[in-house]
């Protein structure tokens, strides 16, 4: 009798351990998803920024051995995000170049990298231009350029993993 019921305990802390476990595995997912989606979310509120360029966030569960109870999220974005995450101070040396919006051949070229011979103008209380060899205007410099904050992916990280007991729950009640 003594040795059923020592086998039955096993078996019932066995089933609670694989039902803990894939609760916790599970919670990792719904955490990794929710903060991405609404990463991404908030990416395209601010306005300016393109599909491909929301999803330089990611969010992952990382693997970890089977049957552990340590699980971890990881939260990665694109270094180009990250300045409109805290805002930034961008400066040129001596100075940053920028396309004209008119200048559409310029435009997401670097000054350096322009195909054809450029010539800098400099204007007496102005910013200097430089120009083509057809004397169009293609670039302005300026010394630096204040990013300001756009997101919060931080604190949208910080609100899902507040959410964790109640997703570790709803998780482990589905499977009683």
């Amino acid at each position: 009798m003594m040795i059923a019921s020592r086998e039955r305990f096993s078996d019932l802390m066995t089933r609670q351990r694989k039902r803990v476990t894939k609760a916790i595995t599970s919670t990792g997912y719904k955490v990794a998803r929710d903060i991405q989606r609404e990463g991404r979310r908030d990416i395209a509120s601010a306005g300016r920024f393109s599909t491909k360029t929301q999803r330089g966030l990611k969010a992952f569960k990382l693997r970890k051995r089977a049957a552990t109870k340590t699980t971890v999220v990881r939260v990665t974005m694109n270094r180009f995000l990250r300045g409109f995450e805290f805002g930034a101070v961008i400066r040129g040396r001596p100075l940053l170049w920028i396309a004209l919006s008119f200048a559409a051949d310029a435009r997401g070229m670097r000054a350096r990298k322009y195909p054809k011979p450029l010539f800098r103008i400099d204007r007496p209380g102005r910013v200097p231009l430089l120009i083509g060899r057809e004397g169009e205007p293609k670039y302005f410099g300026i010394e630096q350029v204040t990013e300001p904050k756009l997101f919060r992916v931080r604190a949208i990280a910080r609100e899902v993993a507040g959410r964790v007991g109640q997703y570790y729950s709803a998780f482990l009640s589905k499977q009683a």
